[in-house]
């Protein structure tokens, strides 16, 4: 599988360009149940087409099954699975944390070895429909999409691609100053580099983009809207600190014609534990099933993306005690 896969990508340009419909999905992080749930939900291709924003390993401890279920997919549906490299692709997260354990305690260690390779030709990002592009970080001063475009893989060293895999948003009222701002110095592993909305505006108006959608933090409720409602940061999978607090893991649905920026185009699922609980936002469903029950929902003001998660996640709580 990871000898196809390679020249899956080796095939793939450094930047990809695809068109709607297309649901976007962020970091999965070894959780594959999760992955599955995600799946069944929004359609087992060939009946919905994905762009994963990466982070596919570490923190979760099935990072080799998340993978080869998406590698499978891939070669199966080639033109309906689109793999970004994320900020836990690389050697160092690889070898350091929890992917590199689950090698030395279920399978073969030197097949770790393959798999670092193909991390370092994945694509970068992704173009959807000409308008909005997609990384798994963000962007610097020193983002160049004709850069991107003709960067060759494999790419070994981190620091090349940090900006695009690795940045981190922070408004700017939170800088001191210009010249203190972390994106121009030169990052390291220790010091990931942040953006903020003047650099983010300035790409993508010198790209003509309308949007970008990114995976690097974790929101609180699975997805967050900043920059101007210019970036979305999206989460998809729940329980990440595995604390078992719940948690609204989200995606983010392009469609066929991509026209406006509007903020139902991103879906929220919930899960408590291991029980899925079916919620979808851009719907309007007005109740989910919980434990075989149907339970629901409070709404607010007619609008389904103003529910409260406060109130979703308190009634749940309720009928989680109740079952």
């Amino acid at each position: 599988v990871t000898k196809l896969i390679e020249l899956k990508f080796e095939n793939e340009p450094t930047i990809l360009r695809v068109k709607g419909p297309l649901v976007v999905i962020g970091g999965i992080h070894g959780q594959c149940y999760d992955l599955y749930q995600l799946l069944e939900k929004c359609g087992i291709p060939p009946n919905c087409r994905y762009l994963f924003l990466g982070n596919y390993i570490n923190r979760g401890d099935r990072g080799v099954e998340v993978l080869s279920l998406i590698f499978a997919l891939k070669l199966l549906f080639p033109e309906h699975i689109y793999m970004l490299r994320g900020a836990e692709e690389n050697e160092i997260s690889a070898n350091g944390f929890q992917f590199a354990a689950e090698f030395h305690r279920r399978h073969k260690s030197h097949l770790l070895s393959r798999f670092i390779r193909l991390f370092q030709i994945m694509p970068l990002g992704g173009v959807i429909n000409d308008r909005i592009v997609c990384f798994h970080g963000g962007v610097s001063n020193k983002t160049s999409m004709a850069t991107l475009f003709n960067t060759k893989r494999p790419i070994t060293s981190d620091i090349d691609v940090m900006d695009i895999t690795c940045s981190k948003y922070c408004p700017s009222k939170f800088y001191e100053s210009q010249s203190n701002h972390p994106s121009t110095s030169n990052p390291t592993k220790s010091s990931q580099p942040i953006f903020c909305e003047n650099e983010l505006e300035d790409f993508l108006v010198a790209n003509d983009f309308l949007l970008m959608i990114r995976a690097n933090q974790v929101p609180a409720y699975g997805d967050c809207w900043s920059a101007n409602d210019r970036l979305i940061t999206v989460f998809s999978v729940p329980s990440y600190t595995n604390d078992g607090d719940i948690v609204l893991p989200s995606i983010v649905y392009v469609a066929k014609e991509f026209k406006e920026v509007r903020k139902d185009i991103v879906a929220k699922f919930l899960w408590v534990s291991r029980q899925q609980v079916s919620y979808h936002l851009p719907l309007s469903w007005k109740s989910v099933a919980f434990g075989g029950k149907l339970v629901a929902l409070p709404n607010e003001g007619g609008g389904t993306h103003n529910v409260s998660p406060f109130k979703l996640i308190k009634k749940l709580k309720d009928e989680k005690r109740k079952l």
